[in-house]
């Protein structure tokens, strides 16, 4: 399945700033999940496609999510990855020759950057003057995504209780400096425009938590169907639905 989301042009291009894929996981059921590493090992079947496209079906596959400024993509292929692996493997191999690597700032969260890739999960951990410098807006960026997902999930498990995590959306948010949802824009819709209307309204107005200062905006947002979408509201709901 090939995914490419892009902001609308229409009155101007819009900057894509924070690029979210997978699922938006509850950071209760992230910190209450068993510690399983990265040994268990999982069928992959991305074929050779856009990056874009090509790390949407990774999360989908994983669980794991990545943080990225969408230009890092554009132009971007690649060669997919198949067999049986463990997540970082196929990770590793599905940026071959992207020019891109992976950089760990949690068990199933990393960001994107141009050279060598990073396992330390602490952003400034041995880091002095520019390296320190240019590895702090990623951390900023990261801490400020989990209270996002967070928010967001509790919203639509709330609103939802029997469809979040069952479908696949894009959208776009606007934030204000406060940390509420000023604004949300439709970009792929679930198939079901009374389901989206209720996404959009439920967001619309909540309080997600102040974005990082210079954030720039909107927020690109993709929701994908989960392996266990009961588990994902389970913190929220209180029950399994």
């Amino acid at each position: 399945m090939s995914l490419a989301l892009r902001p609308p042009l229409a009155g101007g291009a819009f900057a894509l700033s924070l690029y979210v894929l997978a699922c938006l996981l509850a950071a209760g059921r992230v910190a209450a999940a068993e510690n399983t590493g990265d040994a268990q090992l999982m069928q992959f079947e991305i074929l050779p496609q856009n990056l874009e496209s090509a790390l949407a079906l990774f999360s989908e596959t994983t669980g794991y999510s990545v943080l990225i400024g969408g230009e890092l993509l554009v132009g971007r292929r690649s060669a997919g990855v198949t067999g049986n692996l463990a997540p970082r493997q196929a990770l590793q191999n599905l940026l071959q020759g992207t020019g891109l690597s992976a950089r760990f700032i949690g068990e199933k969260a990393f960001t994107l950057s141009v050279g060598a890739a990073s396992e330390d999960p602490s952003p400034m951990a041995g880091a002095t003057g520019d390296e320190a410098r240019s590895r702090t807006p990623s951390a900023i960026s990261q801490d400020f995504s989990f209270k996002l997902q967070r928010a967001i999930t509790r919203a639509l498990c709330l609103a939802q209780p029997e469809a979040f995590g069952r479908y696949r959306l894009g959208l776009q948010l606007w934030l204000e400096s406060a940390g509420r949802i000023s604004d949300v824009r439709l970009l792929q819709s679930s198939g079901v425009p009374a389901r989206d209307r209720q996404v959009l309204a439920s967001l619309r107005g909540l309080e997600v938590g102040a974005p990082p200062a210079g954030q720039a905006q909107p927020l690109t947002i993709l929701l994908t169907p989960r392996p266990a979408p009961d588990a994902d509201c389970l913190y929220f709901t209180g029950e399994v639905r």
